[in-house]
């Protein structure tokens, strides 16, 4: 393994694998991305879950789960200081999972605020983490070309999810957020935010906000690379700072940071995958 990065296959401390893999290079699997500041790997036994899920949604069984988090934990350790890790999981050529973890330093400092568009449509399959990402990327490739980084995906004028994450509006002391039955991925960060939201006493709404009230009361968007971010305008109209954000960052993540002298620069739009939820 490589002192910035770590990959593992099956276990293996190797960083490529054969062409033969159809499973992985056709979209037949899933993946999880996960932070890790500190020594642990946050919410490791839901992402472990949550990849177990979607991998049965496209009829995949026999993950291992104790065996890839053992292996997620490996790969973290390989790592100086904090880490982003993701674990992919696919069908093998000739029967069974092929199982890929790697692992490199990432600085998790605040998200600038984020400028959205609205993109119609939603996603099928959208309960499933899957690695086929075609209509998340189509839609982010639609926003990049109106300047934006970010696609709201829209349906008869409410607001269900991002292409790359969740989508809160903040109505005051409120919360108002995509009900998880079915329609949308219910993200890790978008789960550990309502936990933070219970801890504070927020209330929280499940309800498909309407894009007149989110561009007229403000809101943010969650996924383990941003974390939580503002939303800063949507198709140009800009948004008013949502008054909770503060609180709740700070019960969700108390340990992120601003980037130090020497560290890179904070990518929340981020490479291969995108910024997932």
């Amino acid at each position: 393994m490589s002192g910035s990065r770590a990959a593992l296959v099956d276990g293996a401390p190797v960083d490529h694998v054969s062409a033969w893999e159809l499973g992985l290079l056709l979209g037949h699997g899933a993946f999880e991305t996960m932070r890790s500041a500190g020594e642990g790997v946050r919410a490791l036994a839901l992402h472990v879950e949550r990849l177990r899920a979607s991998l049965a949604r496209v009829g995949l069984s026999g993950l291992d789960a104790p065996l890839l988090a053992r292996e997620i934990s490996r790969a973290r350790a390989e790592i100086a200081g904090d880490a982003l890790l993701r674990a992919i999981v696919a069908a093998r050529a000739g029967g069974g999972l092929l199982r890929v973890v790697l692992a490199e330093p990432h600085v998790f400092a605040p998200c600038p605020p984020v400028v959205a568009v609205t993109v119609q449509g939603t996603r099928a399959l959208a309960d499933a983490k899957l690695t086929s990402y075609g209509e998340s990327w189509a839609a982010l490739a639609e926003a990049r070309a109106r300047g934006a980084t970010e696609a709201l995906l829209v349906r008869d004028g409410l607001v269900g999810e991002g292409a790359t994450s969740n989508v809160f509006l903040a109505d005051g002391e409120r919360l108002i957020t995509a009900p998880d039955d079915g329609t949308i991925l219910a993200g890790i960060t978008r789960r550990l935010v309502l936990d933070a939201a219970a801890r504070l006493g927020v209330d929280v709404e499940f309800a498909r906000p309407s894009v007149a009230r989110l561009v007229a009361r403000g809101g943010f968007v969650t996924s383990t690379r941003r974390g939580l971010a503002a939303l800063a305008a949507l198709d140009g109209a800009p948004l008013p700072p949502p008054p909770l954000l503060g609180r709740l960052l700070a019960a969700y993540d108390p340990v992120s940071r601003a980037p130090g002298p020497g560290d890179d620069a904070h990518d929340p739009e981020g490479r291969d995958p995108p910024a997932t939820p």
